[in-house]
């Protein structure tokens, strides 16, 4: 029995050339038309009058609509969070929910990602070998550590081995000896057996 509503309910519209309450196309809770969407069902976001689920590549969902990702190079963005990027395009890394185009200082490139150096180093290759340390500190075999080992001087800002391997500690030119290892003895700055 057909009956004559004001308003057509959640899901239907009024089709004004037949007179009858028409279906909303699938995800649509309130439309103009059947293909012209006002409000989506809450799984279901608005994205060029549609309802979509998930939102496309390069858009994130805020409040049943679909919104562009805030960084141009940002292929997926953070669902609710347009301006946080998961996945940057070919030829940039993310870095803390950006996208950069290269790897600063005190970070290096694993992947697509740009990830932190050891909190000593100012800059790195990887999350194991820096190249140069942060101030107090000596590189020694691509670790930064605040005094230099038993063998080695200071040099600069590395850590250098004496040049007699009998030497335990030596000046910064590595060539005078004033500790020696055991079994070997100390003469004019010479390790002698």
């Amino acid at each position: 029995e057909l009956t004559c509503e004001a308003d057509c309910g959640d899901g239907y519209y009024g089709n004004s050339t037949t007179g009858r309450c028409e279906k909303c196309y699938a995800g649509c809770k309130k439309c103009f038309n059947d293909n012209t969407c006002e409000e989506c069902y809450p799984q279901f976001s608005i994205y060029n009058e549609e309802c979509v689920n998930p939102c496309p590549v390069r858009t994130s969902s805020v409040n049943g609509k679909c919104h562009d990702c805030k960084q141009s190079s940002c292929y997926k963005c953070t669902q609710g969070h347009p301006e946080i990027c998961e996945e940057c395009d070919d030829g940039y890394y993310k870095y803390e929910g950006i996208c950069v185009s290269e790897c600063g200082d005190g970070t290096y490139a694993s992947g697509k990602e740009c990830k932190n150096c050891d909190p000593k180093c100012e800059k790195c290759i990887n999350e194991t070998t820096c190249l140069d340390c942060k101030d107090n500190y000596f590189l020694d075999e691509g670790e930064c550590k605040n005094s230099c080992p038993v063998g080695k001087a200071k040099v600069g800002e590395e850590c250098k081995p004496c040049k007699s391997e009998r030497c335990k500690e030596c000046s910064n030119d590595l060539q005078k000896c004033y500790n020696c290892y055991e079994l070997y003895y100390l003469f004019g700055y010479e390790c002698y057996t």
